[in-house]
Order: C-alpha cells, then sequence, then structure tokens
C-alpha cells in the first residue's frame, strides 16, 4: 500500500518520494465565476443530499446507534447530537436542527434572493450573492459533494484495495486541496487532472485552464516549491505584483486614524500569525516579518510599540520559530543600514 505522506508544519515528505517526479507538474486553478454561476435549483439538491448524508452518518456511528438524530447547535458553545427522541426546543441560545429543517432554511434562502433595478424587483435564480453571510459555506459545500460522489464512484469503480495503479491515483487526488474557489494539484499531470474535473464539476461550472503550473506556483497566500523532495510554501502577496505595476495599495490604516491603539498594532500580531503559518522556514518568516516591520515604520508608527507587539510574539513562539525576540529589529535595522552605506 502507499506510504502516506509525511506533515511537518506546512511541509510534507515522502519516503523514496514520488512527489520529486511531480515537482513541475504542480498546477493551481481558480474558478473565477464560481459565486455568479451557481444553479440555485442544483445548489438545493446538493444540500438535501448532504443532509442526508450527515444525518444518517449520525444515526449509525453516534450513541444510541440505529436511533434517527438531531444536532443541538449553542450559540457559544460545542454543537451536539441527540436523539430524535430528547426533547428539546429553540431558546435564544440554542437551536434544534433537523434535516427537514436545514433543507427549509436553504430552500427559504434561495428562494428569497432579490435584486433591485431602477423600480423593479426582481429574483435572482442562478448565482449567490457574496455578501450572503453563508454564501462561501454553501458554495464549498456544493463542491465537496461533487468531489466526494465522484471518488465515491471511482472507489466502487476501480477498487483501488487490490488495484494498485487506482490505489496510487486515489492517493494523489487526495493529496489535491481546495479552498472554496482556489484549488492546488501537487502530483497529478495536468491532463489527466483536467479530465478528472470535467467529470467531478458540471459543465456550468468549468476549471478551465492552470492559473500557475510548474515548479514553483502561487496557491492562495503562499509560493509553493520542492526542494530536495520537500515541498515548502512561502508568503505570496498579490498586492506586491500591484504596486509593481504602479498601482497604489493601503495595506494598513495611519497611525493617527481613530482606531484604538490595539486595534492598529494588532494587526502586527496577526500578521505574524499568518507569516508563521505560510512560510515553512524561518527565515522565510524573518523575510517577511522584516518587511511588515519596515512599512509600519515608513507609514509613521511608533518603533517602541512595534518592538513590543514583535517581541511579544516571538517569545510566545520562540520554540517554534527559533529566534530571538529581537530577531525583526535586528534584521530591520541592518537593512537600514546596507540601504545607507
Amino acid at each position: 500500500m502507499d506510504t502516506p505522506p509525511i506533515f511537518s508544519g506546512s511541509q510534507f515528505a515522502l519516503p523514496n518520494d514520488p512527489m520529486m517526479r511531480a515537482a513541475t507538474e504542480q498546477q493551481t486553478y481558480d474558478f473565477s465565476a464560481m459565486y455568479t454561476q451557481l444553479q440555485l435549483a442544483e445548489m438545493k439538491n446538493r444540500m438535501e443530499e448532504y443532509a442526508t448524508m450527515v444525518f444518517g452518518w449520525a444515526k449509525d456511528t453516534m450513541s444510541p446507534r440505529g436511533e434517527e438524530k438531531i444536532l443541538l447547535v449553542h450559540k457559544n458553545g460545542i454543537p451536539k447530537w441527540l436523539p430524535i427522541s430528547a426533547e428539546y426546543g429553540d431558546t435564544n441560545m440554542k437551536k434544534v436542527i433537523t434535516p427537514e429543517r436545514f433543507k427549509a432554511w436553504v430552500n427559504y434562502l434561495l428562494d428569497n434572493l432579490y435584486v433591485e433595478v431602477g423600480d423593479k424587483v426582481l429574483r435572482q435564480i442562478v448565482g449567490i450573492p457574496m455578501g450572503v453571510s453563508c454564501a462561501p459555506y454553501l458554495a464549498n459545500l456544493m463542491l465537496f459533494m461533487y468531489e466526494y460522489n465522484f471518488i465515491t464512484a471511482f472507489i466502487a469503480k476501480h477498487d483501488p484495495l487490490h488495484n494498485p495503479t487506482a490505489r496510487s491515483t486515489l492517493w494523489k487526488l487526495s493529496c489535491c486541496t481546495r479552498y472554496i474557489d482556489d484549488l492546488w494539484n501537487p502530483l497529478i499531470k495536468k491532463s489527466l487532472f483536467q479530465k478528472f474535473t470535467k467529470e467531478i464539476y458540471p459543465d456550468w461550472l468549468p476549471l478551465g485552464d492552470p492559473e500557475y503550473e510548474g515548479a514553483s506556483v502561487h496557491y492562495l497566500d503562499m509560493t509553493i516549491r520542492q526542494e530536495d523532495g520537500i515541498w515548502h510554501s512561502n508568503l505570496y502577496d498579490k498586492r506586491v505584483s500591484l504596486r509593481a505595476q504602479g498601482l497604489k495599495t493601503n495595506k494598513f490604516p495611519h497611525p493617527e486614524s481613530k482606531l484604538t491603539t490595539r486595534c492598529k498594532y494588532g494587526v502586527i500580531t496577526s500578521q505574524l500569525h499568518r507569516f508563521s503559518v505560510a512560510c515553512s522556514k524561518t527565515s522565510y518568516f524573518l523575510e517577511a516579518a522584516t518587511a511588515l516591520y519596515t512599512e509600519f515604520m515608513n507609514k509613521g508608527y511608533q518603533q517602541k510599540k512595534i518592538d513590543a507587539y514583535c517581541h511579544k510574539f516571538l517569545t510566545r513562539n520562540a520554540q517554534k520559530l527559533a529566534l530571538k525576540p529581537t530577531a525583526v529589529r535586528y534584521r530591520y535595522e541592518k537593512q537600514q543600514a546596507a540601504s545607507r552605506a
């Protein structure tokens, strides 16, 4: 049986790594017009199928097994599966979800999307507004159901347990990842993967050609490449390329804005967390953190407070990053000295 990948942070590799052969074949894709093309009638069907599958799983696996379940969702707590015989009702803090209620809620939402154009009010029957709070979840679950049905049919048809070629293909498919409408395929050749996607997704939702392909690709806010048989990721910011084209971008608020000090400087902490996840090497993290430090300095923020937020983050994450609390400031000052020389 194929050996599963070894994960380490944002890295993964294999013994006797077949991924090495795929380093120049990876691709990323984007459903560029997904929200505007979603067929709402089809979405209703897929969400009903999803609810049936989830509640069926709960019936078979959650105690007491074999009994229909409800899902009790608490506003500030963890949802609980309960037997349908349990006497629970809705309150201000809790909601009871059944397959029928879930279907009714989704149908009500999709049947009541309206657009006002001049003096006319039109009902939307294709596409879902991105401003609807649950739109990303519905779109993601809809694509998941297409993918789930494809994998289920693939297993039934090719029997990967006894077919090494099918097992290898299925394993490679399992290494693909999708975040809503962005997709990364690290292992399967482009021609074969595009054949699969035509089987997975409906004709009205074409995936198209790769957005990026080759030894190094951009995916979400990362640049992904392979080095010595291990996949690595570095920070990728689309706004950098936009500024290179002469477009003005404003990433952070002015230091004299009416926002609270904690809000303005707290951006440093959130961005450093983002860098620590997106960057698989400490050197990549330090490069991104120094660029952030420089931006805040150039914007007119107080260096003493910038240092305090960087120092606090690096102290709390010393074991993971193996950096001194003053590492970012030291690198910044070193770059500034070199620019003045």
